[in-house]
């Protein structure tokens, strides 16, 4: 129940202060935010990669038909929610649209102080992939730098 207290304040001041701060104050806010999220497209791919190709090659052997039925089941109930969301949607916004309405009020342009672009290494999917790919092909020079990380030796 905390956490849902913190998030409803957080959301609250973050509206009086989106209220009464210049628009300076906004354009950093927005600078920063657009360079955290910079950041975070660039790493989340690298931390697929990295911890389900881990993850994979430290299961035990012959535990590629329980990881297929994971993989199996985490896609097909990504696609049965998706499905059922689209027909929820499309059942009940209808009746919802009928009476809104609304007038926009007049613009404010707010634009970063750095236009910074850190383009990805590789897409989600590519990183999913590849990381399936590496524990699939599991060269002798990968088992050797595993069996080294998993036994402490250090090789400076």
């Amino acid at each position: 129940m905390k956490l849902i207290l913190k998030l409803i304040a957080g959301i609250v001041a973050g509206i009086l202060v989106g209220l009464y701060i210049p628009l300076t104050g906004v354009e950093l806010l927005y600078t920063v935010k657009e360079l955290i999220g910079q950041l975070i497209s660039f790493t989340i791919p690298l931390i697929i990669l990295f911890f389900i190709a881990s993850g994979i090659a430290g299961l035990p052997k012959g535990s590629g038909h329980l990881l297929g039925k994971t993989v199996g089941f985490a896609y097909g109930s990504t696609i049965i929610a998706g499905t059922l969301a689209f027909l929820l949607v499309t059942a009940v916004i209808p009746f919802l649209s009928g009476g809104i309405s609304f007038e926009a009020e007049a613009v404010t342009e707010v634009g970063s102080f750095i236009d910074l672009e850190i383009p990805p290494l590789m897409g989600v999917m590519t990183a999913l992939v590849t990381a399936f790919v590496f524990d699939w092909y599991e060269p002798a020079w990968l088992r050797h730098i595993k069996n080294c990380v998993g036994s402490g030796a250090r090789y400076y």
